[in-house]
């Protein structure tokens, strides 16, 4: 390319709606929120209510350098990544993959799940635990829930970037 590619000027009011929203339906649990109070619009205090999404989500964490690391992944170990991505518990930095399973439902052979699996090892994706098919995840670029709670036991990894709290 000779000239320097560049992103278009957006005009978002021209996008109208996204087709993709049609048929979704994001299913929620309605909570409330303990101990704190809200305005209802006859000026009435009520229990605060917050919605929650009813599935939870896996974060995947950007940077250029972690966009490095999963763009060396070959075809068949990003499909394993995001198999067992989808299959990874809430607030657990370890998971089982069933193996059975992964190649039942991708047709994958057993030596090219191996394949991949080494792969994500070796990218420092996924690390063995002394179980059998049992993994620690690399919490620096995806997790299931809330790291911030998760770690907070553990000391020094939860660092304050910024303070919003407060005026300065």
């Amino acid at each position: 390319m000779s000239q320097q590619y560049k992103k278009p000027i957006i005009r978002e009011g021209d996008l109208v709606n996204n087709p993709f929203i049609a048929n979704l339906d994001i299913l929620v649990n309605r909570v409330g929120r303990h101990g704190v109070l809200e305005k209802d619009k006859d000026g009435d205090y009520l229990p605060a209510v917050v919605e929650l999404e009813y599935e939870s989500p896996v974060r995947f964490y950007v940077s250029s350098k972690r966009r490095m690391v999963l763009n060396k992944l070959s075809s068949n170990a990003a499909k394993l990544l995001q198999w067992c991505m989808q299959r990874f518990d809430n607030s657990k930095d370890w998971f089982w993959l069933n193996k059975a399973m992964y190649m039942n439902e991708t047709g994958v052979a057993y030596n090219t799940y191996k394949k991949s699996v080494k792969e994500l090892q070796d990218q420092c994706l996924f690390l063995k635990t002394s179980y059998t098919d049992v993994f620690w995840i690399n919490p620096h670029y995806f997790f299931r829930g809330n790291r911030v709670r998760f770690y907070e036991k553990h000391k020094g990894v939860v660092q304050l970037y910024k303070d919003s709290t407060k005026n300065d």
